[in-house]
C-alpha cells in the first residue's frame, strides 16, 4: 500500500539517505508525496528541511554539491541517485508574473515554505523516517484525493502573479494527473493570461512540449493532452500562446477540430504540434514556431509538411505522381502529412486519400523506388565524368529529373539507363 490515510510507504533508497541525516528533521516534499497518495508512478525525490546548505554539505561531504546558493539548493549523491535538498524558504516576486524571485529568505518554518508554493497538492511533506504526511494548508491531501487543483492561498491571483508560468504548469498538471481546476483558479487564469508576457518564449515552449505529451507522463490519463488543451482553450491560454487565426477569432468548431486532430495523433510531439497548424499557411506556422523559439529542424519539418497540407484533397493522383510528391517532400515529411490527414479525416468524417498515400509510400519502399537523389545508381561525380560536365547547378537539375523519371518505374534506376536519360535531358 502506497498511502494509508496518514503515511506514505518509503522506498529503500530513501531510507538509506535518511540514515545519513542522523535523526535531523527532514521531509520529502511535493510531487513524490502527491503521487504516492494517488498510487501512480514515482517522480524524483525532493527533500526539504530547516537545515542550511552548509549543514547539508557538512553531513554528506564530497557527495553533496551546492547548485543554487540563493535558493539554498544542494544535490546529494547516494548510490546512483541524486536527491535535491532545499532549505525552507520564502520568496518575493516583482509585479507581473516574472518567474524569478527578486528576493529569497532561507531558514524559515515549514509552514512558511508551504505557503510560498503554488498548489496545495504540491505543498505536502512526508517525514523522511516514518512517511507521516504533514499537510500545512489543511487541504492538500483532500484536494489530491478529489483530483482538484487549488492554490495554497485563498487568493489565486497572488500565486499566479508571482510567476506567470504557473498558468501553463496548472493546465499541464491537470492533463498529466487527470485533475480538475478549481473554479476560482480558472476564473483567475482567464482574467490574467497576460502574465505570460513576462515569461521567456523558451520556458513557454518547454511547457508546451510537456502539455502536448501530457498523456505519456504517468499513464494514468490516456487523454491528458486533450484535457490540457481544452483548459488552455477555456482560459484563453491557447490564444495567447498561438496568436493565429483559428485560436484568435476563428470558428469554435475549427478550434475543437484542431484539438481533436492533435489529440488523436500518435505520441509524437512534432506531429501533435504540426496538427495545430492545419488551418494555417506554412509561413504562419514557421513564424509562430520561430517566435516560440522552437528548434530549427522541427520548425523546418513542420513548415514543410504544412506547405503541402492541401495536396490532392480533390481527386486521386496516379501512383507515379504520389511517388514524385514523396520525393519532393521527403519520406518522413510525407509520412507525417499522411498521419495528419488520416487524423483530420477521421475527426471530420471525410473519406480522404490518406489510405492511398500510405499504400503507395509502403510499396515504394518494398519495390525499391528511390526516395532521394542519394538513392540513385549514379551520383553527381559520375554524371560529370561520363557527360564531361563541370560542377554547378546543372548537376543538381539532372539528378532531380532522374529521380522523377525513376518514380515512374523503379527499373529505371540502373547506371546505364540513368546515364542515357541524363544525355537526353542535356539535349
Amino acid at each position: 500500500m502506497m498511502f494509508n490515510g496518514k503515511q506514505i510507504q518509503l522506498p529503500e533508497r530513501i531510507k538509506k539517505v535518511a540514515a545519513e541525516f542522523g535523526g535531523r528533521q527532514v521531509y520529502i516534499v511535493g510531487g513524490y508525496v502527491r503521487n504516492k497518495i494517488l498510487g501512480i508512478g514515482n517522480t524524483d525525490i525532493d527533500l526539504a528541511s530547516s537545515l542550511m546548505p552548509e549543514e547539508v554539505l557538512d553531513i554528506f561531504g564530497d557527495r553533496a554539491k551546492l547548485v543554487n546558493e540563493k535558493l539554498g539548493t544542494v544535490h546529494i549523491k547516494c548510490g546512483d541517485e541524486i536527491f535535491e535538498h532545499t532549505t525552507f524558504r520564502t520568496e518575493s516576486y516583482p509585479q507581473g508574473g516574472y518567474h524569478t524571485p527578486e528576493s529569497v529568505k532561507i531558514g524559515v518554518s515549514l509552514e512558511e515554505d508551504a505557503f510560498r508554493r503554488d498548489f496545495t497538492m504540491n505543498a505536502l511533506y512526508a517525514d523522511i523516517y516514518t512517511g507521516e504526511i504533514i499537510d500545512p494548508t489543511g487541504r492538500g491531501v483532500s484536494d489530491v484525493l478529489h483530483r482538484m487543483i487549488m492554490t495554497t492561498t485563498p487568493d489565486p491571483y497572488r500565486i499566479m502573479n508571482d510567476d506567470g508560468l504557473r498558468l501553463l504548469r496548472m493546465v499541464r498538471l491537470a492533463g498529466q494527473l487527470d485533475f480538475f481546476i478549481e473554479d476560482e483558479l480558472m476564473a483567475c487564469a482567464k482574467n490574467n493570461v497576460d502574465l505570460l508576457d513576462a515569461i521567456s518564449k523558451e520556458r513557454i515552449y518547454k511547457e508546451l512540449q510537456l502539455i502536448l505529451m501530457a498523456d505519456t507522463k504517468h499513464e494514468c490519463n490516456c487523454d491528458g493532452h486533450r484535457r490540457a488543451l481544452l483548459y488552455m482553450k477555456y482560459t484563453g491560454l491557447l490564444k495567447k500562446v498561438f496568436p493565429i487565426y483559428p485560436f484568435v477569432g476563428g470558428e469554435e468548431k475549427d478550434v475543437y477540430m484542431l484539438i481533436d486532430v492533435c489529440t488523436s495523433m500518435p505520441r509524437d510531439f512534432t506531429l501533435r504540434l504540426a496538427a495545430l497548424f492545419l488551418l494555417e499557411e506554412h509561413y504562419v506556422a514557421r513564424n509562430t514556431l520561430i517566435n516560440l523559439k522552437a528548434e530549427n529542424d522541427r520548425t523546418d519539418f513542420i513548415a514543410s509538411v504544412i506547405a503541402y497540407k492541401d495536396y490532392a484533397r480533390r481527386g486521386l493522383p496516379s501512383d507515379a505522381d504520389i511517388r514524385k510528391q514523396i520525393q519532393r517532400m521527403g519520406k518522413k515529411q510525407f509520412q507525417a502529412l499522411t498521419t495528419l490527414r488520416r487524423s483530420e479525416d477521421m475527426e471530420t468524417g471525410k473519406m480522404g486519400n490518406w489510405r492511398a498515400f500510405m499504400d503507395v509510400c509502403e510499396r515504394m519502399e518494398e519495390e525499391n523506388y528511390p526516395f532521394t537523389a542519394g538513392d540513385l545508381a549514379v551520383d553527381g561525380r559520375t554524371i560529370m565524368r561520363e557527360l564531361g560536365l563541370r560542377p554547378g547547378r546543372q548537376i543538381g537539375y539532372i539528378l532531380s529529373k532522374l529521380l522523377e523519371w525513376c518514380a515512374e518505374d523503379a527499373s529505371h534506376n540502373e547506371k546505364q539507363k540513368l546515364l542515357q536519360k541524363a544525355r537526353e535531358i542535356m539535349k
